[in-house]
């Protein structure tokens, strides 16, 4: 799940900074960002891949709040919230037969 998303998904769901997703995502973002550029100086200057330590840290926080608020099926399968907001609302694409 992309972070823009999770801001898309705390919109629909009504959700405060607070109890949502974005700053989560964000604050993981920036830690992942952070153990890259440790891991770049400690390993005198040869580089790895930027998202082989964002992933991972952007993943597992949404992992881990999903599953303790008891949102993650729904982060999983269809990313929307049980509450949409009234004056937009996701569809499921139409499947060409």
């Amino acid at each position: 799940m992309d972070n823009r998303l999770s801001l898309i998904y705390d919109w629909l769901a009504k959700k405060n900074l607070r109890a949502g997703y974005f700053v989560w995502a964000m604050t993981a973002y920036g830690v992942g960002l952070l153990v890259t550029y440790v891991a770049l100086n400690l390993m005198d200057g040869h580089g790895q891949p930027a998202l082989l330590y964002i992933v991972p840290f952007t993943l597992g926080t949404f992992i881990t709040l999903g599953k303790k608020r008891g949102d993650l099926e729904t982060l999983w399968t269809r990313g929307e919230p049980e509450r949409p907001c009234p004056h937009m609302q996701l569809r499921p694409l139409q499947q060409k037969e």
